[in-house]
């Protein structure tokens, strides 16, 4: 029987600064530094509680508070000097986090006024550099001396910086921990703490690393909800369990009674049933996920991959999650397809296709193969293909395929040429955007053109123009911004392509408005040559949840022809409406009065409504869902919701908007998805209810409000 964990672990703080016999140095919980020395800019004028502007968040201080060289800038230099103290512990303890750039960005211990001990951060570790990790040092051969600390960054870097804080001095020595586990059952229990200490979990087998990641495990608390990792290849086998960070006595000596073996992935019951867990939109079971990758219809079923860390609400240790369906709308997950290469070494995203009758030789005989291209970090751009249900996926041996400053490789296919292309963002600079390069065999690649302006999660498919016999070629992305990678969520440009060169035949247009909405991908290979596209609901958090982000409804693009030129439409794709019950209301040429009593005959909570609407230029209408408002100004076009908006113009006389409300999330189209906009999270307030708000001017034509059915069958 396992004994209760908290029984054992204490928090941060307790540990460092509430253990008998330690002696506390400092631990910058005031708003300035005190007695100590403050040379330079680069610490500010005190401790900063956090990250500081420009700077990533910070993790796994203790307090509120903490010494940060990139207060001012991170060019910025400078240090701080302690004043002198006796030591009279054998130890001296704290966290330290930033660039390891040891002549430069330093923790160093002075006696007799030179340096004996020194520390740096762990830059050279994607992502744990802005993680503050316990440190010590002995110092029992100096005990009794006169010692004094210093705090130093000498670096111009303008990413590089040091993080100190808990310094303390003690008789009790950081330790290690590791232990062997039999693994009897096929899923290991991890219990989970939001924004407690990161803990980077390593599983040995036989020698070799078989598993790394991070993980908030609860220390102290009775956990938010329990992670777990998929151990049905090492049944019956004895893993070693270790972490590669020291940790203190308290924390360590029970490591090994943290972790569960279980037959089932989760212990709650209500999965996917949870109080703030939308019932219509994809989100994972446990974890977090991004960018959807290698979208693609194969044997039979629609197969979603996408950036997952399993271990945590926040982005870290990047696998490719996997989810299959057969109806674009209720998935079941699958174990991760891809997994991290160590910490530093994650999956990053992608693209997918089919190689009808494995040509390329991956597969057995004739059978079909699914192909995925990712960016496998510090190695480049790779390949591995799946077979029967991609259940996993298998590196070839040539990895990496490509190695050039980017990422986000898709991969497709070029009939007319027999030859297969690779769109990848690509940032030598000066030039940034999306390159594309050519191959015949997936492992050699020959580079083609660039197109400037864009980055991130590129795609590039051919579409027809509606009512039209033409067809052109849309290269969609993410345009670049100088100041915010995000401020710009979803972009394309309409042109030609000729094998290899796309020739632009628009500037860079603005697409899905979001704000939550990125990193769009379509899917290949689907039956009727549809081209319908998922995007990440990114900065998405729902409270109390064990899981964060989610995915849109499936999208179908189209070309039209409108007064601008040929713009590219989003609207929800036609399965939806099997998602609709019998409890609908619906009525045409009505009252805003008459239109809300008709509203309130449905349950809001899961909503698909249409409306069309005819209104006087002086009087604006609003539509009021849970608190959060959708408003229409006739006189400019003006279409808005929170700080997003669009110029929409009546056609016919007639506005037509959809809504899509879910727990969570609304997801909102005007005019047949001339205009998209995506809103998740925690948007809502807690006046429930859809209403309509506007001037006796305002006729609402048409109006039908249809309840939803769960995706999520018990």
């Amino acid at each position: 029987m396992h004994r209760p964990f908290w029984l054992f672990a204490l928090c941060s703080a307790c540990i460092c600064f509430g253990a008998p016999n330690n002696l506390p140095i400092a631990d910058f919980e005031n708003e300035s530094f005190g007695e100590w020395t403050v040379e330079g800019t680069a610490f500010g004028s005190g401790p900063t509680a956090g990250a500081v502007s420009g700077q990533k968040g910070i993790k796994s201080f203790g307090g509120r508070r903490l010494a940060n060289s990139g207060a001012a800038e991170d060019a910025a230099t400078g240090c701080l000097q302690s004043p002198e103290f006796k030591l009279e512990r054998a130890y001296i303890r704290f966290l330290i986090g930033g660039a390891e750039l040891p002549d430069q960005t330093s923790f160093n211990l002075l006696v007799d006024g030179k340096t004996v001990r020194s520390a740096t951060g762990l830059k050279s570790k994607i992502g744990r550099s802005q993680i503050l990790r316990h440190d010590d040092w002995s110092v029992a051969e100096f005990q009794g001396k006169i010692a004094r600390l210093e705090i130093v960054d000498r670096s111009t870097n303008s990413a590089a910086h040091i993080l100190i804080d808990d310094i303390v001095q003690t008789d009790a020595p950081l330790k290690s921990p590791a232990f062997d586990l039999t693994i009897k059952k096929r899923y290991l229990l991890l219990p989970v703490k939001n924004k407690s200490r990161q803990v980077p979990l390593q599983m040995i087998l036989d020698g070799k690393m078989v598993r790394e990641f991070e993980i908030e495990l609860a220390s102290g608390l009775t956990p938010d909800w329990w992670a777990f990792s998929d151990m049905r290849d090492y049944l019956g086998k004895t893993l070693t369990i270790r972490t590669s960070d020291k940790l203190p006595a308290e924390f360590a000596d029970p490591f090994s009674t943290l972790l569960r073996q279980s037959d089932v992935p989760i212990e709650a019951n209500d999965v996917y049933r949870e109080a703030n867990r939308p019932q219509f939109h994809f989100t994972v079971r446990r974890g977090f996920n991004n960018d959807p990758n290698g979208l693609v219809f194969f044997n039979g079923e629609y197969h979603m991959f996408y950036q997952n860390n399993p271990y945590g609400i926040d982005w870290n240790n990047m696998h490719w999650g996997h989810a299959v369906s057969r109806d674009l709308l209720r998935w079941t997950e699958l174990p991760p397809a891809l997994y991290p290469h160590g910490i530093a070494g994650g999956a990053y995203s992608g693209g997918a296709l089919v190689d009808y009758g494995n040509t390329l030789g991956f597969g057995k005989g004739k059978e079909d193969v699914l192909i995925a291209s990712y960016t496998g970090i510090g190695r480049g751009e790779c390949i591995a293909y799946g077979t029967g249900r991609a259940l996993s996926l298998i590196d070839i041996p040539q990895n990496p395929v490509l190695k050039h400053s980017g990422w986000d490789p898709n991969v497709m296919r070029y009939e007319p040429e027999n030859k297969w292309l690779m769109l990848v963002f690509e940032r030598k600079l000066p030039s940034f955007g999306y390159a594309f390069y050519e191959s015949t065999n997936l492992t050699n690649w020959h580079k083609l053109d660039l197109i400037e302006g864009f980055q991130d999660c590129p795609d590039f498919f051919e579409l027809p123009v509606e009512g039209e016999t033409s067809r052109k070629w849309v290269l969609y992305g993410s345009k670049k911004e100088a100041t915010n990678r995000y401020a710009s969520k979803s972009s394309y440009m309409i042109g030609s392509f000729n094998g290899s060169k796309f020739t632009p035949e628009t500037e860079i247009i603005e697409g899905h408005l979001g704000p939550q909405f990125y990193a769009g991908q379509s899917f290949k290979e689907m039956p009727g040559q549809r081209r319908v596209m998922l995007g990440w609901l990114n900065g998405a958090n729902y409270p109390g949840m064990p899981f964060s982000q989610g995915m849109t409804v499936p999208l179908e693009l189209k070309l039209r022809r409108t007064d601008h030129g040929i713009r590219m439409t989003f609207s929800p794709a036609r399965e939806l409406e099997k998602l609709r019950s019998r409890k609908s209301q619906s009525g045409k040429d009505l009252s805003i009065a008459a239109a809300n009593e008709l509203l309130k005959k449905v349950n809001p909570e899961l909503l698909d409504c249409e409306l069309a609407a005819t209104t006087d230029p002086s009087q604006p209408f609003t539509l009021s869902v849970h608190g959060m408002d959708i408003r229409y100004d006739a006189e400019t076009g003006e279409l808005s919701c929170k700080d997003t908006k669009a110029v929409v113009r009546p056609v016919g006389g007639v506005l037509r908007l959809r809504l899509l409300i879910d727990r969570g999330v609304l997801e909102l189209f005007a005019n047949d998805g001339e205009v998209a906009m995506a809103f998740a999270g925690n948007i809502f307030s807690k006046d429930k209810g859809l209403t309509i708000r506007g001037g006796a001017d305002v006729k609402v034509t048409a109006l039908r409000a249809t309840e939803m059915n769960s995706i999520w069958i018990k």
